[in-house]
């Protein structure tokens, strides 16, 4: 879910420092997420969502559930470390979960530590004596616990035939009959092959299936064993060709079933009942020869042990069981070293394990074995290398060069069989970077083609919902049915967050994103936006109120991004540092980096500084070392601004601006942040020119969504400052000239309007002043900006007790704010109370 960029309004007084450290705050928040959404596989995008922002269902077990559904999703993948860190993030909520226990059992057994998993294992016992959690865990470590060369050796018996020795040694593994339950199927298809218990067997297997009836594996054993009996042959052939349309969910039992099918064909003698099969089977093969030659001389046979073996590779290949695979694939190669087949199924092994150069090997000896059958895997050689191009199309996604990423997506969109997916990958990061037309325009082509495609539906819903077009989203997301719940509603939400962040109304922004707290209460991006535009209506006790289950007690790794960021761009570095000690480093996202090195940066310098009278020649050493995204130039400057130590803040600036000619857009905007804060608009403006309106036409890189927002109002906030320091100095003519166009930006923007009005006051008008003052402050009664204006406009126009009433307003609303107090001190000031106005001031 993508989250706005905070918009403060800027205070008469402070040159728009506050407004622009709220506004790094919330882009850096931005690239936190959008981050973490980038390191998830095009293929679990939904997954990783569910991840990184909590789901938005009440009660802690909920949240447990669906990390620990993540975690599974990542092992099944073998992605163990995305599957660590959601179990990392499950434990810090409920670490005596059982459900939580079985899967960090799992975890452990499969990277293989055992010690841990026996632990866990105890302490699921405590928890949960004879619970199916217990028992889960159990056959898993049993399994784990297997000797793998025992278990070659029964397979390798089993694949040579001597089935009655490969179910002894299978049963000496299983310490008796019953088998656990990830060898269950190939046990009962060895015992088919034993005398007297196919019956056994296929009893198994059917137990099996019943259980679970979505498993491929054991639905394709079981025809298979059916086929083997001259009793069942006829239920097996059903089965197999029952199992031929499942080839989307279930590619290699598909393929299997079409080949034992063929197989089985071939084992039946030629009669009025089999000749319609055999006959089907030809008009659809029309070149199978040897099928002909069948027909016309039926004669039987016994099931190939080659082809058995295969099928076992191929089987244990689909459900993510390499070495299985590899084991099986051998063994018919013992059988026949010129199996094209066996040869191809190694390739597919090698290929997943990340073996490319091997299976590249693999594949070609195949085609080489069987020409005849080439096409086979000329494909997953093509496979290959488009695995490959995507690969390196996401590398260059996460170090920021989207560009060079678009234009690999564009030719690859263009190869037969890529243009959906890469067309797909496409849109999404287009509209991650901002170019929503352009995605538009491709999730649109890709739904003309499939209009059910779930993630272009909600890529494209996305795009409408931020551009206001939310009839078409809803309608959009209607086609999903009740699938993706968890997403659409988080879609919903980024709907009503895009159109807070239209809005410069800090009063409708409020109650916008108190809308969608209500539909997500879970999410810190969300929390943190509230925050910021509660401050931003001059509310900084709510703001604060709002964030404190962050900043106390952060559950999720995104909490914890979310209250660093919030504590970091509120100056307030010791709770950062604190925040920052309670994340994990592998939780670091790279804005979250950025913040740690920028703390350690001011913690080492702040260290020396205490030891020399001289600063300077420390920050030319502190700024020697690269400094790629402003980050080393903004911690140097900041921490002498934060020790008032404004000439060596403007001297670190100057220096980290000027060391490189081509500054990036993120150096730019990092810099520009930090003059204003130091109050130098006319510097931040010298930064910010060639970035031009941030479309790319001057940089020749378009900026995110994010930074156009942050230039956008940073932009506004160097005009009005740069306006204030006009009419300070009388200069009211020119002061409008630099406020005109952030007034014709955002006619509603708060900050501009006062500015306008400190111009009226400048010359004189101080009831246009007024006006301009109190119209603000009646569309947002919380500003106290706009009510320490309209104080001082109603005293410097004569108006004492209307002066006095909006002043006592603001002590009785925000008594814990300066603002107030100050406000207070103009009006005791403007009806005489010379000693009430010195009390004033001293409680500001």
């Amino acid at each position: 879910m993508t989250h706005k960029r905070y918009a403060s309004s800027l205070s008469a007084g402070l040159l728009a420092t506050t407004c622009v450290a709220g506004l790094l705050l919330q882009a850096n928040g931005a690239r936190a997420q959008q981050a973490a959404e980038a390191q998830a596989p095009a293929s679990s995008t939904t997954m990783m969502q569910a991840a990184t922002v909590a789901p938005a269902q009440s009660g802690q077990a909920a949240v447990v559930q669906r990390l620990v559904q993540q975690a599974r999703f990542w092992m099944q993948q073998h992605q163990y470390e995305n599957a660590r860190q959601s179990l990392q993030s499950a434990a810090r909520l409920a670490p005596d979960s059982v459900d939580l226990l079985e899967a960090e059992g799992e975890y452990q057994s499969h990277i293989g530590n055992r010690d841990a998993a026996l632990d866990t294992q105890r302490r699921l016992h405590q928890a949960a004596p004879g619970s199916t959690y217990e028992s889960q865990l159990n056959d898993l470590l049993h399994e784990q616990a297997i000797s793998q060369p025992d278990l070659a050796h029964a397979r390798s018996l089993a694949a040579s035939g001597h089935s009655d020795q490969a179910v002894e040694a299978y049963q000496h593994l299983f310490n008796g009959s019953t088998p656990t339950p990830s060898l269950a199927v190939e046990y009962y298809q060895t015992l088919a092959g034993v005398s007297g218990q196919a019956g056994t067997a296929q009893d198994g297997l059917i137990r099996l299936v019943k259980a679970n009836p979505s498993d491929f594996r054991a639905q394709l054993a079981l025809a298979q064993v059916l086929t083997y009996q001259p009793g069942t042959r006829m239920e097996g052939l059903q089965r197999l060709q029952a199992l031929q349309k499942y080839q989307s969910s279930a590619p290699v039992e598909a393929a299997t079933a079409e080949k034992s099918y063929r197989q089985t064909l071939s084992w039946l003698p030629v009669t009025p009942e089999t000749l319609p099969l055999m006959q089907k089977w030809l008009d659809a093969h029309p070149s199978d020869s040897a099928l002909r030659t069948h027909m016309a001389e039926p004669a039987g046979g016994p099931p190939d042990k080659g082809a058995l073996a295969r099928q076992d590779g191929f089987k244990a290949l689909n459900a993510g069981r390499l070495s299985a695979a590899q084991a099986a694939f051998q063994s018919a190669l013992n059988l026949n070293a010129k199996d094209g087949d066996a040869l191809g199924g190694l390739g597919l092994v090698a290929m997943r394990a990340g073996h490319n150069e091997e299976a590249h090997r693999y594949l070609e000896d195949a085609i080489a074995a069987d020409p005849k059958n080439a096409a086979h895997w000329r494909p997953a050689l093509a496979g290959m290398a488009v695995g490959e191009e995507y690969g390196s199309v996401r590398r260059l996604i996460a170090s920021g060069q989207t560009q060079e990423a678009e234009q690999r997506l564009m030719t690859l969109a263009r190869q037969p069989g890529q243009s959906e997916g890469a067309t797909l990958m496409l849109a999404d990061l287009q509209r991650s970077t901002g170019q929503t037309g352009e995605a538009e325009r491709n999730y649109r082509a890709i739904l003309a083609r499939n209009g059910d495609n779930p993630i272009a539906l909600m890529g494209l819903a996305r795009v409408l919902m931020g551009e206001g077009q939310e009839n078409e989203a809803n309608a959009l997301l209607s086609r999903l049915g009740g699938r993706y719940s968890d997403q659409v509603q988080q879609i919903e939400v980024s709907g009503i967050m895009a159109e807070a962040a239209r809005t410069s109304d800090s009063a409708q922004k409020v109650s916008l994103l108190r809308q969608a707290m209500t539909k997500a209460p879970d999410d810190p991006w969300l929390r943190i936006n509230l925050a910021n535009a509660l401050q931003q209506q001059g509310d900084s006790a709510e703001a604060a109120n709002v964030m404190r289950p962050l900043l106390t007690s952060p559950r999720t790794p995104a909490d914890y991004q979310a209250a660093i960021l919030y504590a970091s761009g509120n100056g307030n570095d010791t709770l950062a540092r604190r925040l920052l000690a309670g994340l994990s480093p592998d939780d670091y996202s790279p804005a979250i980096r950025t913040i740690a090195d920028e703390m350690a940066i001011k913690a080492d310098l702040a260290s020396r500084l205490s030891m020399v009278s001289n600063p300077t020649p420390l920050v030319r050493e502190a700024l020697a070392a690269p400094d790629p995204t402003g980050a080393r130039g903004v911690a140097v400057a900041d921490l002498f601004r934060q020790r008032g130590d404004m000439l060596h803040a403007h001297m670190a600036l100057r220096i980290a601006s000027t060391r490189n000619i081509d500054l990036t857009t993120e150096q730019r905007l990092a810099y520009a942040t930090e003059y204003m804060k130091i109050s130098n608009p006319v510097a931040a403006a010298r930064l910010l020119a060639p970035l031009g309106d941030g479309s790319g036409t001057a940089t020749g890189s378009a900026m995110s969504p994010d930074q156009r927002q942050t230039l956008m109002q940073l932009r506004m906030g160097i005009s009005v400052a740069q306006s204030d320091l006009l009419n300070q100095r009388g200069d009211q003519a020119a002061a409008y000239d630099h406020l005109a166009p952030a007034l014709q930006a955002d006619p509603e923007a708060t900050s501009p309007k006062l500015a306008l009005a400190r111009l009226y006051n400048g010359r004189g008008k101080y009831g246009h002043a007024l006006d301009i003052d109190l119209a603000v402050l009646r569309h947002n009664p919380q500003d106290l900006d706009a009510r320490q204006a309209a104080v001082q406009a109603a005293a410097n126009d004569g108006k004492d007790n209307l002066a006095m009433q909006l002043a006592q307003d603001g002590v009785q609303q925000s008594p814990m704010d300066a603002r107030s107090w100050l406000g207070m001190a103009v009006a005791d000031r403007a009806v005489g109370h010379g000693d009430r106005t010195l009390a004033d001031l001293r409680r500001a």
